[in-house]
């Protein structure tokens, strides 16, 4: 991490999230295009049940899990020198329990996968959690690039992706969309926010501490921040080619298994677009909404701030 402090006598030319929006800016079209094509096959009549969704957020939830993971024990540590009490400072201050998603998330998966345990889960190639952590270890205040794009996605865009789940599970003619006994609600605890804000307030607070963290950055560390940010995006790229590949490799197994090509054409049409969809879809549905103003029904107006891509 670097050892530098804030330099009060030269303050930034923009906030922070204005300048994560100008480095991540160029992302936003073509994943816009890809999102907006495919969540739609997550659900019925392209999808049956939610083992579509099953695959596709267990591998979304890699990230939150690890960096989440990640920040309590920075925050929770006891620090031994001057960096790491730097670093304990910056990242204490946006941290909130609220905001945490690794409980609902495991919960979620847990409802999920043992239902849908039959399903062979194809995770990518990278191995996220090493990567995420490495990086964070390496330069602690860049966690701060995976709160703001993580939480302000999910606070913004989530409430549009959980409208279109809930649906799925209004469907009449596909009751059996989520696991036998469980609600949709039950199922969905990782889109849900405690009390009756729906998140409003807490995301209102995450911002105002966000902003009073990061003017205390200083030039280089903010420059770090922005370059995370950049380099999560080009991760979940990674990520959409690797899972690519698992699925393309996956066909052919099931082609050499004397699978009809139909049969195998809409396993993979499912299952690969659900996967892309909720790695991306997040981040995509604050942009959506950050760049025109508005969006979908269901969505929540947001200020320019608030920060999303698009992916090459």
């Amino acid at each position: 991490m670097s050892g530098s402090t804030h330099n009060a006598s030269d303050p930034p030319s923009k906030s922070l999230p204005l300048e994560i929006h100008a480095a991540t800016r160029s992302y936003h079209t073509s994943l816009n295009r890809l999102i907006t094509s495919r969540l739609p096959l997550c659900l019925p009549p392209c999808a049956w049940e939610a083992s579509t969704y099953l695959h596709g957020i267990s591998t979304f939830a890699e990230i939150y899990l690890t960096f989440e993971s990640e920040w309590i024990s920075i925050v929770s540590s006891t620090a031994s020198t001057d960096v790491s009490l730097r670093a304990q400072n910056l990242l204490r201050a946006p941290y909130q329990p609220s905001l945490l998603r690794s409980a609902r998330l495991k919960n979620d998966l847990s409802l999920l996968s043992h239902q849908y345990a039959k399903h062979e889960r194809l995770l990518p190639l990278t191995n996220l959690t090493a990567r995420i952590r490495t990086r964070i270890q390496s330069r602690p205040h860049t966690l701060l690039a995976y709160t703001w794009i993580m939480y302000l996605a999910l606070f913004n865009g989530g409430r549009w992706i959980r409208a279109q789940l809930l649906s799925a599970a209004n469907c009449t003619s596909h009751e059996s969309f989520w696991p036998d006994g469980h609600s949709a609600e039950e199922c969905l605890t990782f889109w849900h926010f405690d009390g009756d804000q729906d998140g409003e307030d807490i995301k209102n607070d995450f911002k105002t501490r966000f902003q009073a963290v990061a003017a205390q950055l200083s030039k280089e560390e903010r420059q770090d921040v922005v370059g995370e940010a950049v380099e999560i995006f080009k991760m979940c790229g990674v990520i959409v080619e690797d899972l690519d590949q698992a699925f393309a490799d996956q066909d052919g197994k099931e082609e050499r298994r004397s699978v009809t090509p139909s049969s195998t054409a809409l396993f993979m049409t499912e299952q690969l677009y659900g996967i892309l969809t909720w790695i991306c879809g997040l981040v995509w549905a604050a942009v959506n909404i950050m760049e025109r103003g508005g969006g979908p029904a269901g969505h929540v107006m947001v200020s320019r701030e608030e920060v999303g891509v698009e992916r090459r």
